[in-house]
This record gives structure tokens, C-alpha cells and sequence, in this order.
């Protein structure tokens, strides 16, 4: 019997009519531990988003632009039909499907937050949400991974920039400021920054996996893995943390004897629907509020910059490396896609601050580079001459978390529509490098910015322009981004943010060019004597100018890549060697 025949098998012992199953976990991390990976177990979809439904006589997978052409490529459409990612397309499909007045559908409530299932009820208020005490999937999973459970270690506060007896103080004077005795917290990323702590519980993310209440006293309870705490992580905290074993049980235990009666605040759009049904009867209050760490942990301090500018070009030595040795020899026609991959990996492992990657490499030609977050497998392509070649990868760092793509042309000169597709999608992203904007502007303000130029041929691409970027954390981070969905939540001073327009092709070709890039303040400000802030470019890598059509591009627009091109020189030549540097001061010579 098959993994899907298993599940609806269980849909009738449970008596209800579908489960739905998301790519997350009870923390809301971006990479979610093996452990959790219940959608790629049961479709081969390895995609960060994407949920499946099984019904008694149907299932899907809803996955959104990022990722159709991927999951046409992994999963047997035999078994699951590909829809649309959003909660009205899933609710409206279940709707579809059932046929019925009356629906039920089971699903795990610590890996849905409040929010989540908010939605889904306003999108289909006919849908009786059902938690199930045991998640199906895990009864047929026989070989299920453990959860992970690493030591954790502290994050000098020489690269945070500040101490988290300080940032304890900020969440203090929060709660103050809201008349509340607690707040808890259950984004890991958070409670990481808060103590200055990390761990490697989760893939590509230095994170250990937790909760924590925060008091007014500035006493904390924290939730961890008993196993990856360390005397020297007792001693550190002392009598500040109070340590807690961290599991549903535990939590249900515990909750109550800690948060009886008291104001206490959470967010809803982190919190899953389990921790709110352990507060809600016990609690005089619960508030839903903004995670009082995000902000904070969202605009970085000046030590902070300096530690990200300095990984950049720790960063940017081993990508003129790669794309050197890629030049000298993809003409031998025995570079695939994944020994590309496992070049480009080496050379940042050399670096001597690295602490691992930030997200699995991409590496994609030819038709390949246009599946966004395509994954070279044993069959990967051999790199070839007058193809366009996509690499997207970056490194976690002591002092940072890097994310960059550059597309390359492979000797011959690109096409024309190559050509010109490539000098838009560089427009682009000069364009928003270059926004100067008011304080107070939101990511889909700038967001046209970066589309503009490709919008005026026709195209367009199907993601976020830029997302945030933690220091020596989450890859993908915080509230805030520039896309045409970012509405809310102003771009604020140290926030860094991606900077990644592209263009697919679908089966022949794809683009995308991005840097990382902090906010700062340009010390203007405009007639409505707002402050005027900016974008600075941290990245330094050569962008190929073989693929770029001069006559396409304003004398600003050159001006900015000639400029950036001296910077790239003037920061990498001292730590290479003459052939890497002789290539460097070709890449980057004036347009």
C-alpha cells in the first residue's frame, strides 16, 4: 500500500474527510529539521514551501511560482495534482473535492500557528478544523528521522554588538510599555538573538531550538533540548534563565504552573494553535502582539555592520575564485552542474570565519537555471559553451550570513534576447541599489523599482525583489521585504535586505543577479523634513559584463557599475593570487 492509500486509510479511522500538511515546524523555521520533513517524505517535493492535502479520494500539492516547475519535476502527478499556494485556492480545492456541507479536516496543531488557521476558517468557514493528538504521517513514517539536538554556544557579544542583558532590558520596557507580565516567545530565531546563543538543530540556519517566556522581572524561562545545554550555558545565565526541557508535554505541564493568572503576550502569527490552547484557559490576558525581539533584531548595530561588511569580503574571495576557475575550465566540457556546486562549496569552507551554508547551492544551466530553486542532482547538466549558468549560494558566518547569485555566460557572446533580458535584470537591480526613499516607505514601494525595466518588455518574475537577511542566523529573516505583497512595515536603518530581480525562460534559460544591501541614513531629508535613507551594496562579486548590452543602459547606470566593479577590485585584489587577480582586473575593468 502507498504512502498516500496509508494516509486515507487513517482519514477513516479518525472518521474525518482530509489532513492537511504543511512544509513547517512548532517554530516556524525557514529550513525546517529532517524530522519534520513530512512533505518531502510523502511526495519527493524538497521545496522550503509547499503543503499537501490528502482527501479520502484525492490529494495535492500546493506550491507557488517559485516552485511549479520544480514540483512537476519531483512528485508523481499521478497521485497529487499541482495548485496554487494561498488559503483561499487550498480551501476552495477541499471544497471542490469533498462536495459536501459539511467537511472535516484534521491537522497538527503545533505546526499550524494561530494565524494560519485564522485564515483558513474565513476562507472556508463551512471547514471544521480538527487537531489531532498523532500526527498520521509520523504513525507511517517508520524510519523518521530524530530531532536534532546540538550543543548550544554563545555568539560573542564582540560580533552582536550588544549584551542580552541589554536586549532583555528592551523586551522588558515593551511589556512595560503594553501592561503585561510576560511575553512568550516561540520563534527560535528570537530567543537565539535575545541570549546571544546558537546551536545547530536546523539545517543551513545556526539555530537551537526553543521557547522561552520573557517576565517583566527580566527573569526568563527557557525551553531547550536538556541534552545540548552546557555547564559553561548554566554558569553563563546563572540565576536569570531558569532551564526547562522543551516538549509538548513538558509545555502543557508547565505552562500552567509559570503562567496562571497572569497579562501574558504572544504572536499569533509564530505561536501554533497548541501553545495558544494551553494559555488561553489559564491566562487573565492574552495579547496578541509583534514579536518584541524582531525589530530589534531586524536593524543591526554599527558593530554589527562592520562584522558583515568584513564576511562580505571574506565571502567574495572565494566566489572570484570559483568563477576564475569556472572561466579556465568549463571549455574542457566535464563540469556538471553538481561538481560546479561542490566547487563553489569547497572554496567558501576555506574561509576562515565559515560555519556553514546558509541554504543548499544552487547551481543551474541552460534550461535548468530557469526552476528558481533548481537542485543539482546525479543527473545534473554538463556546463557548456554559450550557455547562460546560474549560482546561487552563500555561507553563515561568526560575523554574518551571505546570499548571492550571479549568472554567467560561458564564452560565447549570449544571444540577443539573452542579452538584453540580462542588461533589464541588471537594471533592475541598479535601480534599487540607487532608491534614495523617505522614512516610513514599505517594500512594495520599491519593489516596482526593480521590475520596471522587465515589465516594460513583458516580463516579470515570480518572487519576493529582496528579503531580510540575519547576522549568523536566518538566511530569509523577519517581517520585513520588498515585493509586491510588502505592505506593511516600514524599511528601517541597518535592516540588510536581498536584492534579486531574474528572468525564466522556462525550458531555456534563466537570470538573476543579487547582492545583499543594509539601510542607511543619508543624513537628507525632504521637504517634509522626513529623513531620507538609502541602500548600501555589500556583496563583491564581478557581475559578467559579456552578458550586458551597453546600449541598453543610461551613463548612471554605467557610472554604478563601473563603480561597484573598482570597489569589488580594490577589496579583493590583496588577497588573491596573480592569475585570480589578473582575471579580477579584466571582470572589473571600466564598461
Amino acid at each position: 500500500m502507498n504512502k498516500i492509500k496509508k494516509i486515507q486509510k487513517k482519514l477513516s479511522e479518525l472518521n474525518i474527510d482530509g489532513i492537511i500538511i504543511p512544509m513547517s515546524d512548532p517554530f516556524q523555521n525557514d529550513f525546517i529539521p529532517e524530522y519534520y520533513h513530512r512533505v518531502k517524505f510523502l511526495s519527493g517535493f524538497t521545496g522550503s514551501l509547499g503543503t499537501i492535502i490528502i482527501l479520502k479520494n484525492s490529494a495535492a500539492l500546493f506550491v507557488d511560482g517559485r516552485y511549479t516547475l520544480q514540483a512537476q519535476k519531483q512528485i508523481d502527478t499521478k497521485q497529487f495534482s499541482i495548485e496554487n499556494y494561498d488559503s483561499f485556492s487550498m480551501m476552495s480545492w477541499v471544497l471542490k473535492n469533498t462536495n459536501q456541507e459539511h467537511t472535516i479536516l484534521g491537522y497538527d496543531a503545533w505546526d499550524y500557528t494561530v494565524t494560519e488557521l485564522n485564515v483558513f476558517q474565513q476562507a472556508a468557514p463551512e471547514v471544521d478544523f480538527l487537531p489531532l493528538n498523532v500526527n498520521p504521517v509520523d504513525e507511517i513514517w517508520v524510519d523518521q528521522p530524530n530531532i536534532s539536538k546540538t550543543e548550544i554556544f554563545l555568539h560573542p557579544e564582540s560580533y552582536a554588538g550588544q549584551g542580552w542583558k541589554d536586549k532583555v532590558k528592551l523586551v522588558k520596557a515593551t511589556l512595560e510599555q503594553k501592561g503585561l507580565d510576560a511575553v512568550l516567545l516561540t520563534s527560535s530565531a528570537s530567543i537565539c538573538w535575545l541570549l546571544n546563543i546558537r546551536g545547530r538543530d536546523v539545517p543551513y540556519t545556526p539555530l537551537s531550538l526553543c521557547y522561552a517566556i520573557v517576565h517583566c522581572s527580566g527573569h526568563i524561562d527557557l525551553f531547550v533540548y536538556l541534552e545540548n545545554v552546557t555547564e559553561e550555558i548554566r554558569r553563563h545565565f546563572g540565576s536569570r534563565v531558569t532551564i526547562h526541557k522543551l516538549s509538548g508535554i513538558d509545555l502543557a505541564e508547565k505552562l500552567p504552573q509559570i503562567l496562571t493568572n497572569l497579562r501574558v503576550g504572544y504572536t499569533e502569527q509564530q505561536a501554533p494553535m497548541n501553545v495558544r490552547n494551553i494559555m488561553a484557559p489559564i491566562v487573565t490576558e492574552l495579547k496578541n502582539m509583534e514579536d518584541p525581539c524582531a525589530l530589534h533584531r531586524e536593524c543591526k548595530n554599527k558593530i554589527q555592520l562592520n562584522h558583515i561588511e568584513s564576511v562580505h569580503e571574506e565571502d567574495g574571495i572565494a566566489l572570484v575564485k570559483f568563477f576564475c576557475w569556472l572561466d579556465e575550465n568549463y571549455k574542457k566540457g566535464k563540469i556538471t552542474e553538481a561538481e560546479a556546486a561542490e566547487k563553489i562549496d569547497l572554496l567558501r569552507k576555506e574561509n576562515k570565519t565559515f560555519q556553514g551554508f546558509s541554504f543548499p547551492t544552487i547551481s543551474g544551466t541552460a534550461q535548468n537555471a530557469s526552476i528558481v530553486h533548481y537542485r543539482a542532482g546525479k543527473n545534473s547538466l554538463t556546463l557548456k559553451e554559450g550557455d547562460l549558468f546560474l549560482c546561487d549560494s552563500g555561507g553563515q558566518y561568526w560575523g554574518g550570513t551571505t546570499d548571492v547569485t550571479r549568472t554567467v555566460c560561458l564564452g560565447k557572446s549570449p544571444t540577443p534576447k539573452k542579452k538584453e533580458l540580462y542588461t533589464r535584470v541588471l537594471k533592475g537591480l541598479i535601480a534599487l541599489s540607487s532608491a534614495k526613499f523617505p522614512e516610513g516607505t514599505v517594500g512594495c514601494q520599491l519593489d516596482t523599482l526593480a521590475r520596471k525595466a522587465l515589465w516594460d518588455l513583458g516580463y516579470d518574475y515570480a518572487h519576493a525583489t529582496g528579503h531580510g537577511v540575519g547576522q549568523f542566523s536566518n538566511v530569509h529573516e523577519g517581517t520585513r521585504s520588498i515585493s509586491p505583497r510588502a505592505t506593511r512595515g516600514d524599511l528601517k536603518v541597518g535592516m540588510v535586505f536581498s536584492n534579486e530581480p531574474g528572468c525564466y525562460i522556462s525550458g531555456d534559460f534563466g537570470i538573476r543577479i543579487e547582492n545583499l544591501m543594509f539601510v542607511y541614513d543619508t543624513k537628507e531629508v525632504d521637504i517634509f523634513n522626513r529623513k531620507i535613507l538609502g541602500f548600501q551594496t555589500i556583496t563583491l562579486c564581478p557581475i559578467d559584463k559579456s552578458c550586458i548590452e551597453k546600449s541598453l543602459l543610461s551613463r548612471e547606470e554605467i557610472n554604478w557599475i563601473n563603480s561597484y566593479h573598482e570597489l569589488v577590485r580594490k577589496k579583493l585584489s590583496k588577497h588573491l593570487t596573480g592569475k585570480e587577480k589578473a582575471w579580477l582586473q579584466r571582470e572589473t575593468s571600466p564598461l
